[in-house]
């Protein structure tokens, strides 16, 4: 399965999960329990459940309309699912549209 993947406050990438079970390679992929947050129909964001309480940098900021910017601690990732709830691979297409969603901070140089 391919997923959108966004690490150290780089844009994102496409990158292959090489296992059968998705949950379980989200997991592994960020090195911890995780959190689905829906970005769209299609698109679901997964984070690291305690990456705040781990004080993980944040690295990017989920902006959607008529909501706050949700900061994102540490590295993140985003999965696509059918209409049925099943995962499928995440296309081109649907990196530029996460792109739209996930921001990655910019830290001031003191």
């Amino acid at each position: 399965m391919k997923i959108a993947l966004f690490r150290h406050g780089a844009p994102g990438t496409l990158a292959k999960l090489p296992g059968a079970f998705p949950e379980v390679e989200h997991v592994d992929c960020l090195g911890g329990f995780t959190r689905l947050t829906p970005i769209t129909k299609r698109l679901t964001l997964v984070t690291l459940e305690d990456g705040e309480a781990l004080e993980l940098p944040v690295q990017y900021t989920l902006r959607r309309l008529d909501r706050a910017p949700q900061r994102i601690y540490g590295d993140c990732l985003v999965a696509a699912l059918r209409e049925d709830g099943t995962y499928t691979d995440v296309t081109p297409q649907d990196l530029r549209k996460a792109e739209q969603y996930i921001l990655p901070v910019r830290q001031a140089v003191v």
